[in-house]
Order: C-alpha cells, then structure tokens, then sequence
C-alpha cells in the first residue's frame, strides 16, 4: 500500500476539510450559476443586437417608404399642374383660334363689300366717260342729232339701269325688300351662330373648371395627408430613437454587469487557490502522520517488515496500477467521467475519514479532470458558442463546471505531495533495510510519474485556457461589433436626422413649389377670366358694332333707294319731256319722214330758228347731264375716300388684334416650352422613382431572405441551447454521482485492504457460516464456494465471476471485490461501474459508448496473482 492510502488523520483536522469542501462545492456551484447566468445574458445582448439591426432596417424601410411617397406626391401635384395647364392652353388656343376665324371672315366680307363698291364706281366711271364721248360727237356734228339722242337714250337708260342694280339688284322695290329681308335674315342667323358659339364655349369652360376645382381639393387633400404621414413618421422616429437609447443604456448594464462577473470569477478563483494551499498544508500533514505510523510499523520483526514490505510492494503496484488504468480508462472513455447516474448500489455507503475523504475526493477530481480534459481534446470541438458538437459543448461545459476548482490545485497537491514523500522515504530509507530500497524505487518511479503529471498539466485545463481565451477573443469580438453597431446606430440616427432634415427641407420646398403652383394656376385662371372676358367684350361690341353698322347701312341703302327712286321718276319724266318733241314726234319718225325744206327764205328761217331752238335746248339738256354726271362722280370718289379711310382703321384694328395675338402666341409659346421641359423633369423623376423602387424591391427581398434565415437560425440557437442545458445539467448530476460513487468505493476499497492486512486471507469451512459479502447463510446440500484470490468462502451467487489465472489462462471464480480488484489492474472498469455505465447511457443514447465498454471489458484481461 501506498503512503496515500495508508495517511490517518486527526480527529481535529476532520471538520475543518468537510467545511471546506463544502464551500468549494457551494463556490463550484455559485460559480455554475453565474457562468449560466453570463451565458444566458450574453445570448440575450446577441438577441437584442440582431433586434436593434431589424428595427434599424425597418426604420432604413419606412423612411424609403416615406420618400417614395413624397416623391408620388410630388409626381401627383406636377401631373395636376401639368393637365391644369395643357387645360389652360387648350381653352386659350381655341379662343384666340375662335377669335381669329371670326376676324377672317368679317375682314373677308369687308372685303367683298369693297370690291362691290369699287366695280360699282368703275362703272359709274365707263358710264360717265360715255356720255362724255356721246356728247362730243353730237356737238361736232349736228346732222347726227337722232343719232346723239338715241345714244344718249341708251347711256341714261344704261346708268340708270347700272344705279338700279347698285340700289336694288337687278330689280324695283320689290328686289330692294327682298334684299333687306335677307340682310336681317343674315344678321339673325349671325347672332344667333354667336350665341350658339357662347353656349359651346361655356359648356367646354365649365367642365375644365370643375376639373380644375376637383384638383384643387385633390392638393389641398394630398397635402394634408402628406403632412399627417409626416407627422406621424417623426413621431415613430422619436419612438425609435428613445428604444434605441434605452437598448444602449441596457447594453452598458450589461457590460458592467459582465465586467462585475468577471471580477467576481477572479476572486472566487484567488480564494480558491488560496483554499488549495491550504489543503496542500493539510496534506503535508497527514503526509507526517503517514511517515510515522510508518515508522512504528517498520520497528517490528523482521518478519512483520518482510510481510509488510510484501503488502506495501503490492499495495504501490495496486495503486500505481490504479492510477494508470484511471488515467488510461479516463482518457478512452472521455464520456464515462459524466454518465453515472444516482443509481449505484453502493451509494449510501459514507466515507467514515472526513480527511481521507477530502484527500481521496482530490486525487479523484485530479483524475477527472485529466480524463475529461483527454476527451475534450479528443472530441472535435471549435469554441463554447460556436459551430461544435452538442455532445462536445456538453462534454466541455460539464468538465469545466466540475473541474474549474480541483484542476489547478490538483496538481500542486501531487507535486507537493510528491516531493513530501521523497524526503522522508529518503529519511526512512536511511533507516531500513535492504527491502525499503526496493519500495523506494517504486515511490521514485511513482514520484517521477507525478512529476511528469503535474509538469505535463491536465489537457482540460489547457482545452479551458484555449476555450477561455476562444471565449475572450469572441467577446471582444462581440464588444467591438457592438462598437460597431453602436457607431453604425449613430450613424443611421444621424443619417436618419440627416434625412428628417432633408425630407422637412423637401416639404418646405414642395409647400413652396405648391404655393407657387397654385399662383400660377390662379394667375392663369385670372387670365383666361379676362380673355374669356374680353372675349366676350369683343364678340359684343363687335356684334353690336356690326349690328349698328348694318341697320345704318340698311338706312343708307334705303334713302339711297328712295333718292334714286325720286330721281329716276323726275328723269323719266324730263327724258319723256324731252324726247316729247313739240309735234310729239319721236326720233324714228322724224326720220322716217321725207325732209321737206321750205321754198321760200322766211320759212327756212322760222325752220333754222326753230332748230336753234331745239339746239339750244339740247345744249341745256347736255350741260345738265354734264352737271349731274359729275356731281355723281364728285359724290361716288368721296364714297370711295371713306370706303378707303374705313379700310385703313380696319387695318389698323387687324393690325392691333395680329400684334395682340402674336404676344399671346409668344405666351403659348413659352407655356408650351415649360411645359416641355416639367414633362422632361417628370419624365427623368419617374425613370428615378423606377430605379429605387427596383432597389427597394430587390432590398426588401433580401432583408426577408436574410430575415428569415435570421428567425431559422435564431431558432436553432435557441433549441440548442436548451438541449446544451439539458444536456449540462444531466452531465454535471451524473458527474457528481459519479464522484461521490468513485469516492465511496475507494473508502471500502480501503477498508478492505485494511482489514486484509490486518488477518490471515485464509477461511477454514468450520468458521464460516454465512456467505462473506451477501451474509446469506450456507444452506446443508449446498457446498461453498471459495475465491481463489482472497481464499474467503462465499455462496455461488456471489462467486460467478471469473477471471483468467495461470499461464493456461483457466478461468478462476473470484468474489466481486477481488473481480473488480483485478479488473483495475487490467485498466478495465469495474462491474458495478459498467452496470451504472450501461444504465445511463440506456437513459442517455446519445453518448454512443456502450458498445465500445462491452468490447473493452471482453477483450482487455489480466491473470490472478
């Protein structure tokens, strides 16, 4: 046996080390806790994050959203004033289009009416001159006197036929009356063509106007949407701004809570190195107890210190056997230090050493930790919130809450205790004889294996310094993402200020722009009221102008007639006067007559006064026509001097309108060249619009993509920590039956070993009445079965395991203690380790090791000493 085994403490030091593994525990525990809470505060700043950047981006949407609606709202009021205006420009250009048709044909007209009085002078002129020429020729020649009154007839009778065609057309007064009937006819049919030209305009007018109101109230309405909608998004941002403050005060909670925690964690771990240095105090201790007891046992007979040298031989291969097979059985089997569960027969069993307890609960928790840190360097893992396995994570956390108070200070205490039992095994064997050398030999090796332990270190403590510092690298990873997202938040809340700002300056702009609109709108409201005005004005006075001038015209015409009338009664009636010779004789009578000239001189003179008579009056006849045509000439070129003046004002009236129509051209013109180029900024606004609403589809596409792989993985996060928690829990119960199991055992263990050092192994049938491990009593038929190792009798029940023994490998019945004795020393578990084995990986499959144990414990044998 060796010096660990065989330490026997004070009765003093007893409760000191039972309160102090207690508040180890109580620390392990509290320590769990926190680390759980850490976990579980970290995955909740995580969701908070991955919250604060969803908010972020539906706040990124809803001022896209907001700016597009602006942007259609915009888009709206230059349609409306773009149609206002088209309305505007259609009502004007047909007005003035009107306006200019009616010229055209009253211009035409006057014109017509010129000609006609000038083809009437003309001929009054032809007329003129042929009397002219016809009296002429009479006064050259007076043998041509019938020949000169028949012409002048027919001249008369051609003017005054030429005057009843200016006066009357071809006819007397009926034709006259006719011809004022179709002049007032005409003037109906014109005003009533005006007022059906007034109603058409009005009823093209009126529809624009209530279109034009009903726009007006669609702005007025658009803008007051508009200003709610902002209204209400500066209210959600102010919303948003104040969570986002209160989320970035939480996650300054946060890290000092974390900062607080890991202060925390440094402590508790100072303290606990400090309570390790004490253990290894007490362990220094019963390392003197040991020596001593030590001592007295070797001042014996040779005898005695032979079979002591023998049982401590045995006892050190015994433990440096045990010692390797749970170093070798912990590094294989990396699941098997947390799958016991709290159903071993041997639980109750208590340690009756409070000191050896705690010394043999620290060897075993060194143990532990070096198995389970084997298995975590084994088992593939990449970091505690990573992408590793759910077995791994649950291995790690498992071995890091049992571990992370036994781990450092388990191998101080080896080391010291090592270097304790070298010296004073170096003062004993000064002491003893020859066979103490040989036990020192096995202490050194034992010493140098420890050594080795402790220089080496537990691979879980190096997986937990490489996962510690994974864990400190992402979260300082995490802190500066957080940095990030913080700088990235103020950002987007400057960016979003920016933009508020923006879209305020962009209101303002679209309230000027409106205003401005609706100016123009009115202003050119106000303008095609007073061209519709002016219209109006003018069809008016123009209609009553033209009415006037015909009903004066009509009067002229009509005095003129009835002149005309008047004077062609009294030429009649001079003419029939006139051509009324004295005789009565007419022209074509006289001559038809023979002449007859008188024989004597008297007679021809009464005849040639009588023609001087009639020369004379000829004379006077002619002289008057003279007068009368050129009093008609006189009063036909003062006609035609006012017809003349009359065209001039026309002209200059034309004049005045063309120059008036050509300024309002000008204006359309202008209208149209701002119209074209709001249709070119509109035009470029909706192919924009077009491209960021492409944008915002494809973001918003892949914001739901990203979203919902956000909401899968957020899901399987969050499973798999409930399982990772599940499965910690489980780990760290079973772990702890575990421990208090292999602690029990080794405490019967021990007082095995005792209780066989201190009698001879061998049992006589006589003395045995009951079976050693069961206590059942021998039945008289049935035979006792002895163990071929111990040499105690038991039933057959508690014999019927075997080992292999002897170079022929025969297999031996041996009780379950030397069953499990011997199975150590093979580096195998033992039975009752395999059952609890077996028993909790039935209830946890997911550990996959059954098999595995099975084929171990088949294969891997050992022979009875």
């Amino acid at each position: 046996m060796s010096l660990i085994d065989e330490a026997v403490p004070t009765v003093d030091e007893a409760p000191s080390a039972a309160v102090l593994q207690q508040q180890l525990d109580r620390q392990e525990a509290e320590f769990s806790e926190q680390r759980a809470t850490m976990k579980e505060l970290y995955l909740q700043k995580e969701a908070k994050i991955r919250q604060l950047e969803d908010e972020l981006a539906d706040l990124k949407t809803a001022a896209k959203l907001k700016e597009e609606e602006l942007d259609f709202v915009q888009q709206n009021y230059k349609q409306e004033v773009e149609s206002l205006h088209h309305i505007i420009r259609e009502s004007v250009r047909e007005a003035v289009s009107d306006a200019q048709a009616k010229l055209a044909h009253e211009s035409q007209l006057w014109q017509q009416e010129r000609l006609e009085m000038r083809r009437q002078i003309d001929e009054l002129q032809a007329a003129a001159a042929a009397a002219s020429s016809s009296f002429a020729s009479a006064a050259a020649s007076t043998e041509e006197d019938d020949s000169f009154l028949h012409s002048i007839s027919k001249s008369l009778s051609k003017s005054v036929s030429n005057n009843s065609k200016a006066a009357g057309h071809k006819g007397g007064p009926t034709a006259a009356h006719d011809e004022v009937e179709a002049s007032n006819e005409d003037l109906e049919e014109a005003m009533v063509r005006a007022k059906r030209d007034v109603e058409v305009l009005k009823s093209i007018v009126a529809p624009y106007q209530e279109e034009v109101a009903s726009l007006k109230s669609r702005l007025r309405e658009a803008e007051e949407r508009r200003d709610r909608d902002a209204a209400a998004w500066e209210q959600r941002r102010l919303v948003q701004q104040q969570q986002l403050e209160l989320e970035r005060r939480n996650t300054e909670a946060l890290k000092l809570s974390l900062n607080r925690l890991n202060e925390q964690y440094l402590g508790q771990q100072r303290r606990l190195s400090s309570e390790n240095r004490h253990l290894v105090g007490l362990l220094d201790d019963d390392q003197k107890q040991a020596l001593a007891d030590f001592r007295t046992r070797k001042s014996g007979g040779s005898a005695g210190a032979e079979n002591s040298h023998a049982d401590s031989d045995g006892a050190a291969a015994s433990a440096t056997t045990t010692s390797e097979h749970q170093s070798t059985q912990s590094s294989s089997h990396a699941v098997e230090d947390g799958a016991l569960a709290a159903s071993s027969p041997l639980r109750d069993a208590q340690p009756t050493d409070s000191k050896s307890a705690v010394l043999r609960r620290s060897v075993s928790g060194g143990q532990l930790c070096e198995a389970s840190g084997a298995a975590a360097a084994a088992a593939p893992s990449t970091g505690l919130a990573e992408t590793g396995t759910a077995s791994a994570d649950t291995r790690s956390l498992a071995n890091l809450s049992i571990c992370s108070g036994s781990v450092s200070g388990a191998g101080r205490i080896v080391s010291e205790q090592s270097k304790d039992k070298a010296a004073k095994v170096k003062k004993a064997a000064q002491l003893s004889n020859s066979s103490v050398a040989k036990e020192w030999s096995n202490l050194q090796l034992e010493i140098d294996k420890a050594r080795r332990k402790a220089s080496a270190g537990c691979e879980l403590c190096r997986n937990y310094e490489a996962q510690l510092q994974t864990a400190q690298a992402a979260q300082r990873e995490r802190a500066e993402e957080a940095t990030r997202l913080s700088t990235a938040l103020r950002a987007e809340t400057a960016r979003a200020a920016e933009l508020s700002a923006g879209l305020a300056d962009a209101e303002a702009r679209a309230g000027e722009a409106a205003e401005r609109w609706r100016e123009q709108a009115d202003e050119f409201a106000r303008q095609t009221d007073e061209l519709r005005a002016c219209l109006d004005q003018l069809e008016s006075q123009r209609l009553s102008e033209f009415r006037a001038e015909v009903r004066a015209e009509l009067a002229r015409l009509l005095e003129d007639r009835t002149a005309l009338q008047s004077e062609l009664q009294q030429l009649e009636r001079w003419y029939n006067h006139l051509l009324e010779s004295r005789d009565g004789r007419t022209a074509q009578q006289m001559r038809d007559e023979l002449i007859d000239l008188p024989d004597n001189l008297d007679d021809a003179q009464v005849l040639a006064l009588q023609l001087r008579e009639d020369l004379i009056t000829a004379r006077a006849n002619l002289e008057h026509v003279r007068q009368r045509g050129r009093d008609q000439l006189a009063f036909a070129k003062q006609q035609l001097e006012e017809e003349v003046a009359m065209r001039r004002q026309l002209q200059a009236q034309l004049q005045s309108e063309s120059d008036r129509l050509k300024s309002v051209q000008s204006e359309l013109q202008a209208a149209a060249a701002s119209r074209h180029e709001l249709e070119d900024r509109l035009q470029r606004q909706r192919e924009e619009a077009a491209e960021a609403e492409a944008a915002l589809r494809s973001a918003e596409v892949e914001l739901k993509a990203r979203l919902g792989r956000s909401e899968c993985e957020a899901a399987e996060l969050k499973n798999r920590a409930a399982f990772l928690q599940v499965e910690l829990q489980n780990a760290m119960s079973v772990q702890k039956d575990f421990v208090e199991l292999s602690q029990s055992l080794q405490v019967q263990l021990e007082g095995l070993r005792q209780q066989d050092t201190a009698e001879v192994r061998w049992q006589f049938p006589e003395d045995a009445a009951a079976c050693h491990s069961c206590q059942r009593k021998f039945a008289a038929s049935a035979k006792p079965r002895r163990c071929l190792h111990c040499v105690r009798l038991f039933c057959q029940a508690c014999t019927d395991k075997t080992v292999p023994a002897g170079p022929c490998r025969r297999p031996a019945n041996v009780c379950s203690v030397c069953h499990t004795m011997l199975i150590s020393r093979s580096f195998l578990a033992p039975d009752f380790i395999m059952r609890f084995l077996r028993l909790v990986l039935q209830r946890h499959p997911s550990f996959g090791l059954v098999a595995f144990a099975d084929q171990r414990a088949r294969n891997l044998t050992v022979p009875v000493s």
